[in-house]
């Protein structure tokens, strides 16, 4: 095996690496992936083999800085804007229900990625209880593991045509009213992304606060079947009695418990 190549040590401790920091498995199905995405933080950092690398992440040789960049280079970030449609036509009609007369409904977006489905919870819930959500009528929080990520989140700016996209599928919404437009990009206007807490959370801790709705979605997947039962019991410590929780397409909480009861595709209800 030339130097280069992710040997089984390796890979079994880069694999841990990414478990203790994330909580994310990484099985040998993911060799590849894994692999690939290192390689590159090898030649930005002008390295020679994987063991270099892993030996400088150990020791602490290299800074917060780079830690943080392989926290983001080792997750998943894809995602859309207002994702699975049907998911978003529930939600839309849940918030706009009787049950949150007078007061406010509070929503998380679990692993939140690069920001698209916060912000389409921010323009939901802004259509569906009102424009100011300083009056106590919504609120929208939204965690990642990767603290660059979530600075990327923070920032509001995406791909002007997806923007105009996401606009297109539900102009009831006016999307495109809550961003300027910059070139080939659309930036989230101040109102609209003030409205958004942004912090770094690992889903294997619990969540402080309490939630109408938790968006934990396309994420379970990439967790051992241990890990998978405590993000889900931790997430739904979160929802309120009668709150929502809101999975991914491929991913699914039969027999698992909890006090959830399915409600519609990818949509449980706590108890």
């Amino acid at each position: 095996m030339s130097p280069n190549q992710l040997t089984d040590s390796d890979f079994s401790r880069l694999s841990g690496l990414v478990h203790d920091l994330t909580g994310v498995t990484v099985d040998g199905t993911k060799r590849s992936m894994l692999s690939s995405r290192i390689r590159r933080r090898l030649r930005a950092l002008e390295l020679d083999t994987f063991h270099e690398y892993i030996q400088r992440l150990a020791s602490g040789d290299m800074d917060a800085a780079e830690i943080e960049v392989f926290i983001q280079t080792v997750t998943t970030h894809t995602t859309s804007f207002f994702r699975t449609p049907s998911v978003w036509d529930f939600l839309e009609n849940e918030f706009r229900s009787e049950r949150f007369e007078g007061r406010e409904v509070a929503a998380w977006s679990a692993a939140s990625s690069t920001g698209q489905e916060p912000f389409s919870l921010a323009m939901l819930l802004r259509a569906a209880r009102g424009q100011d959500p300083r009056g106590g009528r919504w609120s929208v929080t939204a965690s990642d593991v990767s603290a660059l990520t979530v600075e990327q989140a923070r920032a509001g700016r995406f791909e002007r045509e997806d923007v105009e996209a996401a606009d297109a599928a539900r102009p009831r919404l006016d999307v495109l009213g809550g961003f300027g437009l910059d070139g080939e990009a659309a930036v989230a206007k101040r109102e609209l992304a003030s409205a958004i807490a942004f912090r770094t959370h690992n889903l294997l801790d619990p969540m402080q606060g309490r939630f109408d709705a938790v968006l934990l979605r396309n994420v379970i997947i990439y967790f051992s079947e241990a890990d998978t039962q405590r993000v889900i019991d931790h997430a739904t410590a979160a929802i309120r009695p009668g709150g929502l929780l809101v999975i991914g397409e491929a991913e699914s909480l039969v027999a698992r418990g909890g006090g959830l009861e399915f409600e519609a595709p990818c949509i449980y209800r706590k108890k």
